[in-house]
């Protein structure tokens, strides 16, 4: 991503977009949006150079300041919906390690998130976890806790505008991979 100059109005930064707690009376830190573990490997990887100081301007994350509080309260949220894609994308909760490592790796290192989606009513039959179609049915309050949190940073970060009251309604729907569409793996 490449970075933008900020021209927003400083006084707009005053507060946790989240929950409106003032910055400067609360701990604070950066927040990227997109949410970092939901980037490839690749790209996470530039953005850290980036922060290190690399001159590379691709390798930009957008990053909001919010409280502390707030960013960590969605680390499990996001971490479960890294789960749900690492799942949907491998099309197994166990996937092969040679064919999906990142896979491989975060849902063997969440074994509680994949419990929890093998347990949900409408879960993937465990019987028929390894046939195609492989379905997911996650939990979609965590689902949308994500993308009103990514939402408002990026509306934050693009605009400069706080969006802090609740969304009168969020659309989540799938994306159908066709074998021959291009994803970007960068």
């Amino acid at each position: 991503m490449r970075y933008v100059e900020d021209f927003s109005d400083e006084r707009q930064k005053a507060w946790c977009i989240h929950c409106g707690s003032t910055i400067a009376s609360v701990p604070a830190n950066r927040d990227h949006v997109p949410t970092k573990s939901l980037l490839s490997k690749a790209l996470r990887q530039r953005g850290a150079d980036y922060d290190r100081g690399a001159e590379d301007p691709d390798g930009y994350l957008p990053q909001v300041f919010t409280c502390k509080e707030c960013n960590a309260g969605f680390s499990e949220d996001e971490n479960y919906l890294l789960c749900v894609l690492h799942a949907v994308i491998s099309g197994s909760f166990y996937p092969n390690s040679d064919e999906h490592p990142e896979a491989a790796t975060v849902l063997r290192s969440n074994r509680h998130v994949v419990r929890s989606l093998k347990t949900r009513p409408d879960g993937q039959l465990s019987l028929f976890e390894n046939l195609p179609p492989f379905t997911v049915y996650p939990d979609m309050e965590r689902v949308k806790r994500v993308v009103v949190k990514n939402a408002r940073g990026h509306a934050y970060h693009e605009i400069g505008e706080p969006l802090m009251q609740a969304p009168t309604h969020v659309m989540i729907s799938p994306l159908t991979l066709e074998p021959d569409s291009k994803v970007s793996q960068a």
